[in-house]
């Protein structure tokens, strides 16, 4: 009886603590942030992982972003043109970003915890 107890008592636990985890609420961290064309890390890594959000708000430049070093003006980058999102859940990644040729793209970072 005291085993069948026990286990219940812990199973409880685990169910309440898993419960209240997943209710926490997120922090939510808005900037802005100009891309030039030079590549510079716009978020930088958290190893406790985020949900990033990036949105190019520029007119005209386009936006090319890697997670995986620098980044640079090629089709091999994610590319967001004007307007362009991209959203990213649970990333610990440092995101690099460079403008197209002679753009200063407004960027818009939202990242949450």
């Amino acid at each position: 009886m005291k085993k069948i107890l026990l286990i219940l008592v812990i199973s409880i636990v685990l169910t309440v603590s898993v419960w209240a985890d997943s209710t926490k609420p997120i922090t939510q961290t808005q900037v802005s942030v100009t891309v030039t064309s030079s590549a510079s890390d716009i978020i930088t890594e958290n190893l406790a992982g985020q949900d990033i959000f990036i949105q190019n708000n520029d007119a005209t430049g386009i936006v090319y972003l890697n997670f995986s070093g620098d980044a640079t003006v090629s089709s091999t980058m994610l590319t967001l043109d004007p307007g362009d999102t991209v959203s990213i859940t649970k990333t610990t990644n440092v995101v690099s970003a460079i403008g197209s040729i002679g753009s200063n793209a407004n960027v818009v970072v939202i990242l949450g915890r």
